[in-house]
C-alpha cells in the first residue's frame, strides 16, 4: 500500500483539486490519503469530511491543538498504514504519473524525489523549476557528493517525494537547527542507503501568499555582487548566516549516524566557517561566500575559474558604479 500524508490548515481555495489529483494516481498498489487539519478556521475541515464521506481511501483527523507545520505532517506520517509514504501540501497539483514513476525509480534506496514545475494561484506556468530556483544545475549521483552538496543548500522537496515509511519514522524527531523536515529526510539518507532524485516535473508547485515557502529565481549574479557589497558596513548579518550553519553542522554530528568521511567534512566547515568570521570582508566575498567553501571542495580547477569569474565580475560592477 501507499499511504499519502496531508497536513492542512485554512487551505480551502485549492484543496479539492488538490486531492483529485492524488486519487487520480495511475498507480499499481493500493492507495489511502491519510489527512491531519490543524485547527483550520476555514471550510477545509468541512471539505475533507465530505471527502472522506465520498470515497473510502480517505481517512481525516483533526488535531485537538495547533501543532505547528513540521509536527502535523509527522504526526500524519504517524498514521500511515503503507510500507510507502507520500508527503502533499495541500495546494498542489500532482501529475497523474507521479506516485508510479517514483515506486519505479527508488529501487533499494531510502525513498525516490523529483522536480517540480513552479505555478501561480490559477495554475499557471511560472516559466522555471524548483530545480532551477534552487540553483541546481547538476545533482550528484554518487552519496559522498550528494551529501556534500545538500548539508548547505536542500534540493529535496517534501511535496514530491515518495519514501519507505519505516525510513521516515526512523528519522523523528528533527532538530531545531535544520529547519525543513525534507532537509532532514536528505541528510538522514546520506547516512543509510540514499536517495534518487527524478528530473522531471512530477508536480505542480502553486506559489501563493499563503505558501510555507515561497521559491523565487535567484538574482543576477551582479545584482548579487551588489547585496554583498552592501553588507560590508554590517557584516554582523552576514555572520549570523554562519552560525546557523554551524549550528546546522553540529546538529546533523549530534543527531545523525555519521560515516567517518562526513564526520570529517562537517568538522572541517565548522572549522572553517569559524576562521571566515575573521577574515576583512573582500577575503570574506571571494573565498568564504562565494567560493562555497573552497578548502573543502576537491576540485581546485572549477573552483579557480569560479573565484576569476566573480573577480571579474566584481571589477566589472565597481567599474559602472564609479562611471
Amino acid at each position: 500500500m501507499i499511504s499519502v500524508a496531508m497536513a492542512t490548515y485554512n487551505g480551502e481555495q485549492f484543496l479539492n483539486e488538490q486531492i483529485d489529483s492524488i486519487l487520480s494516481q495511475n498507480v499499481e498498489q493500493e492507495l489511502e490519503l491519510v489527512v491531519c487539519d490543524d485547527k483550520s478556521t476555514d471550510g477545509t475541515l468541512q471539505i475533507l469530511r465530505e471527502r472522506q464521506k465520498a470515497d473510502p481511501r480517505i481517512r481525516v483527523y483533526k488535531n485537538k491543538k495547533r501543532l505547528g507545520f513540521y509536527k502535523n505532517f509527522m504526526r500524519a506520517i504517524g498514521l500511515c498504514k503503507g510500507e510507502w509514504i507520500a508527503l502533499s501540501d495541500q495546494d498542489d497539483i500532482w501529475q497523474t504519473n507521479k506516485l508510479q514513476t517514483l515506486l519505479q525509480s527508488v529501487g533499494q534506496k531510502d525513498f525516490a524525489c523529483s522536480n517540480a514545475l513552479l505555478v501561480d494561484k490559477g495554475n499557471k506556468s511560472l516559466g522555471y523549476t524548483m530545480k532551477e530556483s534552487c540553483g541546481g544545475k547538476w545533482i550528484p549521483t554518487k552519496k559522498e557528493d550528494l551529501f556534500k552538496k545538500i548539508v548547505f543548500g536542500n534540493i529535496v522537496q517534501g511535496s514530491t517525494m515518495l519514501a519507505r515509511a519505516d525510513f521516515l519514522k526512523s528519522c523523528q524527531p528533527v532538530p531545531e537547527a535544520i529547519k525543513y523536515h525534507d532537509h532532514w529526510f536528505a541528510l538522514c539518507s546520506c547516512a543509510q542507503n540514499g536517495f534518487v532524485y527524478v528530473d522531471q516535473c512530477l508536480i505542480r508547485y502553486r506559489q501563493h501568499d499563503s505558501n510555507q515557502t515561497i521559491n523565487k529565481k535567484k538574482d543576477s549574479f551582479v545584482k548579487q555582487l551588489a547585496t554583498l557589497h552592501t553588507l560590508q558596513s554590517s557584516q554582523k548579518v552576514i555572520f549570523e548566516q554562519y552560525d546557523k550553519k554551524i549550528a546546522k553542522c553540529n546538529a546533523i554530528l549530534d543527531n545523525m549516524e555519521c560515516a567517518g568521511w562526513q564526520k570529517d567534512y562537517l568538522t572541517g566547515a565548522i572549522r572553517y566557517l569559524e576562521e571566515s568570521k575573521h577574515k576583512s570582508f573582500y577575503s570574506f566575498l571571494f573565498f568564504a561566500k562565494n567560493c562555497r567553501y573552497f578548502c573543502l571542495d576537491k576540485n581546485i580547477f572549477r573552483n579557480a575559474l569560479r573565484i576569476a569569474k566573480r573577480f571579474a565580475a566584481m571589477v566589472w560592477w565597481k567599474g559602472t558604479k564609479a562611471s
